[in-house]
């Protein structure tokens, strides 16, 4: 019977230093990006907290995007403009949704590819009709 305590006290300080080991690497937080407007309308969506984040070795545009109408959206697309830290454009950057439910918050992700961007902006939202 020791031995068969033993063997499980082994196996679950095992399981715990593998978990440990192997385990999502904390993602990293950036500054926001962009002016410090709390949020901005366009085609009756509210977007706002638009921050660069990176997770390993890739970086993503993060924010939401809030369906202002009583009505389903269909083919919601996003669209961010990079820029480097002379706020010039390096490239761009989307995200889409096939569908966005009435009054939902839609938390968009768009890769960022560019190497050179440090900052992003909206520049567009639009949608199937």
């Amino acid at each position: 019977m020791l031995t068969t305590v033993i063997a499980c006290v082994g196996a679950v300080g095992f399981g715990v230093a593998f978990a440990l080991k192997h385990r999502a690497p904390p993602k990293e937080k950036l500054p926001a990006i962009g002016p410090a407007v709390p949020s901005i309308s366009t085609n009756q969506f509210t977007i706002s907290s638009v921050r660069l984040e990176k997770e390993g070795a890739l970086r993503y545009v993060q924010g939401t995007a809030s369906n202002g109408l009583a009505q389903q959206r269909f083919g919601v697309k996003i669209h961010l403009e990079l820029l480097d830290t002379n706020e010039l454009r390096v490239g761009s950057a989307s995200d889409y949704r096939p569908m966005v439910q009435p009054n939902e918050v839609w938390q968009f992700r768009a890769l960022v590819v560019e190497p050179a961007a440090a900052s992003a902006a909206v520049t567009g939202i639009q949608e199937d009709q």
